[in-house]
């Protein structure tokens, strides 16, 4: 028996609703599993829906986010500093806030001194030294970032054929979108031919063990669709959104934003840029 179509803007606005009242009580701050996620679907979901309400109650989360940044040791991209810094930029380049130049200052301070040693052998972008280039990487051009790129362009170069197969993905998409910076296309094409051969072999095996921080629910699904599509140009298989997972908690990973972001896409397929943050 085929499952009926959902009724796509009752869902969001359920989404947007369940969020709107237990938002603040997450008591993570950060991009992946936290705040920042949930305003990221907020702000896209007001610009959908033209309800000022939503995108309101986003920037008091913004807001919110700073205060609990100010004494932070949380860092990473998924929980931390690096992940918030990405999230209020691409806010910003997406015209949904706007910010001064020195917005980030104080997380480029912080991060200079922490982006190594609190990666301990992590290349992951969720939680290791990947996440950190990302960051980086979007501070190239407005703050001095060449010594630090180079020494991550280093750690990985090292480990290059001894990655754990966690981490190959995500240090290749970053080589991939690194070696569009001429800055960095020498140090990075031999990396990313190195990486390539490996994740061409399990994406066209198994695509579905590809970027295994993803997980298996079908947001994790669309997002590992566009990415084998954008990195390796493999078309995975197809699918429709249906409500057929009980949602229960706020992760953006796995739960309400990144589900109600991807119901967004249902109904606004060119509005993306989204995917790029996970």
């Amino acid at each position: 028996m085929m499952k009926p179509e959902i009724n796509v803007d009752y869902y969001l606005k359920l989404i947007a609703d369940i969020l709107l009242e237990s938002g603040m009580q997450v008591k993570d701050f950060g991009l992946v599993n936290g705040k920042m996620g949930i305003s990221v679907f907020l702000f896209h979901y007001a610009r959908y829906s033209g309800n000022l309400m939503y995108k309101d109650y986003a920037v008091a989360l913004i807001e919110e986010i700073q205060q609990q940044t100010y004494d932070s040791n949380h860092y990473n991209y998924a929980h931390g500093l690096a992940g918030v810094g990405i999230g209020i930029d691409y806010l910003a380049q997406n015209d949904f806030i706007t910010v001064g130049k020195d917005i980030l200052d104080d997380f480029d301070d912080k991060l200079r001194y922490v982006t190594f040693s609190d990666c301990f052998g992590d290349f992951s972008l969720y939680t290791g030294l990947t996440g950190y280039g990302r960051y980086w990487q979007s501070r190239v051009g407005r703050t001095d970032t060449d010594v630090l790129m180079n020494q991550i362009l280093d750690a990985i170069s090292k480990k290059i054929t001894k990655l754990d197969e966690k981490d190959q993905f995500d240090v290749f998409c970053f080589l991939f979108d690194l070696n569009h910076l001429s800055l960095y296309s020498q140090r990075t094409r031999w990396m990313l031919h190195s990486c390539k051969q490996y994740c061409n072999h399990i994406a066209n095996c198994i695509p579905e063990m590809s970027f295994p921080r993803l997980g298996y629910t079908i947001s994790g699904k669309m997002i590992r669709k566009y990415l084998l599509n954008k990195y390796l140009n493999i078309d995975w298989y197809s699918f429709k959104m249906v409500m057929n997972e009980e949602i229960t908690n706020l992760e953006i990973q796995e739960g309400l934003s990144t589900y109600g972001l991807c119901l967004l896409n249902s109904v606004s397929p060119r509005d993306i840029s989204w995917i790029g943050l996970f």
